[in-house]
C-alpha cells in the first residue's frame, strides 16, 4: 500500500506480549513512550514499535492515511517532519524524521501506566520520488482521551 513517499507491505504484524515477557513498570512510572527499531536491507526498512496501549480498546471507524491492524489499531503515516534535536551535528538543529502514530481509541480514563505492551511489525519502501529519512519518529494517539477527572487533553507524545 502506497501514502505519501513510501510502500507499506501488507500485512502489518501486531503482537500482544504477554505480561511475562513485559516490563515491569511502577504504577507512579508516566505512560513510556513508543519505542522502536529499523533494520535497513535489500533497499528495504523493517520496523518494529513498541507500544504500551491500554486494556480495553473500541473499534475505530476511520483513520485518515491509515492501514487498519486490527479493528481497534491503526498505523498512521505523517510524511516527512524537522524534529529539533540536540545533536551537535545535525544540520540547523534538526533530524529529518519519517513520523508514524499508532492510532487507537480507549473509552475508559487514562490509567498510569497502559498496561498492555504490543509489538507492530512491518515493512517498507522509499519510492523513487521520495526523499530519504535519518530516523523515525513515533507517537501514539488515543482518540478519546478522556482522563480521570473528566476533561479532554491532547498530548503530543
Amino acid at each position: 500500500m502506497q501514502i505519501g513517499g513510501i510502500i507499506i507491505d501488507i500485512p502489518i504484524l501486531l503482537e500482544k506480549l504477554t505480561p511475562s515477557t513485559s516490563p515491569i513498570i511502577e504504577p507512579e512510572t508516566s505512560i513510556p513512550e513508543p519505542a522502536t527499531n529499523v533494520i535497513e536491507k535489500d533497499d528495504k526498512n523493517y520496523v518494529n514499535i513498541f507500544a504500551y496501549l491500554p486494556n480495553h480498546l473500541v473499534e475505530v471507524e476511520q483513520v485518515e492515511s491509515a492501514i487498519e491492524i486490527t479493528k481497534d489499531i491503526w498505523l498512521q503515516f505523517n510524511g516527512l517532519v524537522n524534529i529539533p534535536t540536540p545533536i551537535p551535528n545535525a544540520p540547523s538543529g534538526t533530524v529529518l524524521c519519517r513520523a508514524f502514530k499508532v492510532v487507537f481509541n480507549s473509552d475508559v480514563p487514562d490509567p498510569q501506566p497502559y498496561p498492555d505492551l504490543y509489538r507492530i511489525s512491518f515493512s517498507y519502501a522509499v519510492t523513487a520520488d521520495s526523499v530519504n529519512a535519518e530516523a523515525l519518529f513515533v507517537q501514539t494517539e488515543n482518540l478519546d482521551p478522556e482522563t480521570s477527572r473528566g476533561t479532554v487533553t491532547t498530548i503530543r507524545r
